[in-house]
């Protein structure tokens, strides 16, 4: 909320609004695809796939470098271009670029 109060506040320069928006755009996208997975595999809907899961890891580690840039912000900014990276090879290992099927219980990849 408070990046969409910062986008819209006139006071703020250009980039800085334009900034804030993008981030509460991500912010929400973000949380939302991890609200629904872990719903998903609370209700049975989505299959706990190895494919999935390694879909899901990295959102898990996003939750946990996050606060290490109050500590180390370098660390932070190296391991935040690193999962970037990392994301395209973790992709391809859960075997997303050929496509997935939705499984016989739910969305799971079979």
């Amino acid at each position: 909320v408070c990046y969409f109060y910062a986008a819209t506040n006139a006071q703020n320069g250009t980039s800085y609004r334009i900034s804030s928006g993008l981030n509460g755009i991500g912010t929400i996208v973000h949380h939302s695809i991890a609200a629904f997975m872990v719903s998903g595999f609370d209700t049975g809907y989505i299959l706990r796939t190895r494919q999935v899961v390694k879909v899901m890891l990295p959102l898990v580690v996003q939750h946990w470098v996050a606060p290490t840039k109050y500590v180390s912000f370098g660390f932070y900014i190296s391991s935040t271009l690193g999962r970037c990276g990392s994301r395209v090879v973790w992709g391809r290992a859960a075997g997303l670029s050929e496509g997935s099927r939705v499984g016989q219980r739910g969305l799971g990849v079979s």
